[in-house]
């Protein structure tokens, strides 16, 4: 018993002296902790100095299936049917698209195209004129993109908006989403306020209009279609029975094989367009129960304020961070480089 105290205070001890032989290791090397913990302070301080002032700004919102007929649509999602949800993919793939971009980028805010405030506030021109000088003091006229150098700047500004090259390297706009929450989530993080707030407001606007409008319309113009046939056929049915009775008023009384195989005619007339009408009905429930059933309902979760302030770097902040990113990085490495050394000399 005694011995396996012993064998703890012994334990204790050399950990003890091991502390102190590595603290003295790295008092010994100060100047390596004051060199490093001096760099990662010049970091953080050059970042502060350089760092862009930009406006946040964010749309969450979620998308739910839209139904005319919730009993009917309750009765059949007990059967997988009628209860579908819009894939997140694909709202994703069309607000990302270089058509869906076309109209951000042509939609006119304060009487100037979003794509040339872009290439203003970014001076993308003068970038791209180093190129290609006929990029030089360059603005999009129109949404034509008829000539090849529109088609290029077109092009390089769809690049820049999503991926980004400028604004610390983050992209100007960005659409995500929240698998967990089922929320989407439009970004706009640009070096001006009204810039910011128009991005992000332009894409939700024409990804719910897409979804909620365009999509429909070739369903729409079926409905359409069909309600136009059936108001034809409807007085055509109403002129055949008002032609039947007439037939029957005017032959009060007679019976003859003429009469019965004229009045037989005219009630297979009447049955067939009776039947035909029936069958549009039935066709054009069937189509505004799908059109409805299709619909996509886009609904805001939350909005931002209009950005006033800017992001601000804090420079006690940074220095902060730098000194201790500094130290802990330092004294790893003292630390490791007396492990190992202790570990070859042995």
């Amino acid at each position: 018993m005694s011995d396996q105290n012993n064998s703890n205070e012994v334990t204790v001890k050399e950990l003890l002296l091991t502390i102190k032989e590595y603290f003295r290791e790295i008092i010994s090397k100060w100047w390596i902790v004051g060199i490093i913990t001096a760099l990662f302070v010049s970091f953080f301080l050059y970042k502060h100095i350089s760092h862009t002032v930009t406006y946040p700004y964010e749309i969450k919102f979620m998308v739910e299936g839209e139904s005319s007929q919730p009993a009917l649509g309750g009765l059949l999602g007990q059967f997988g049917i009628g209860q579908k949800s819009t894939n997140p993919a694909k709202i994703q793939e069309v607000g990302k698209s270089n058509t869906n971009f076309k109209k951000i980028a042509f939609s006119k805010k304060d009487g100037e195209f979003i794509a040339n405030k872009i290439i203003e506030i970014y001076n993308l021109d003068e970038m791209w004129s180093s190129e290609n000088e006929e990029f030089k003091n360059f603005r999009f006229k129109d949404a034509e993109l008829k000539s090849e150098i529109e088609q290029l700047a077109f092009k390089r500004l769809s690049l820049f908006t999503w991926k980004g090259n400028g604004n610390n390297g983050m992209p100007l706009l960005s659409m995500n989403y929240d698998f967990d929450n089922a929320i989407y989530m439009i970004s706009s993080n640009a070096e001006n306020a009204d810039l910011s707030y128009n991005l992000s407001n332009a894409l939700y606007e024409n990804v719910e209009y897409f979804f909620e409008t365009e999509i429909l319309k070739n369903k729409s113009k079926t409905l359409e279609i069909l309600n136009k046939k059936s108001d034809s056929l409807k007085i055509v049915l109403q002129n055949k029975n008002i032609e039947l009775a007439r037939f029957d008023d005017r032959s009060v009384g007679v019976v003859n094989n003429v009469y019965k195989s004229k009045r037989n005619l005219l009630q297979q007339e009447f049955l067939a367009v009776s039947n035909l009408y029936a069958e549009i009905m039935k066709n054009i429930e069937l189509a505004e129960f799908n059109l409805n059933n299709s619909k996509a309902l886009f609904l805001v979760v939350d909005k931002t304020l209009k950005p006033i302030f800017g992001t601000r770097s804090k420079i006690v902040e940074k220095v902060l961070i730098g000194v201790v990113a500094g130290l802990f990085l330092s004294i790893l490495f003292i630390v490791l480089s007396k492990f190992i050394k202790s570990a070859m000399n042995e």
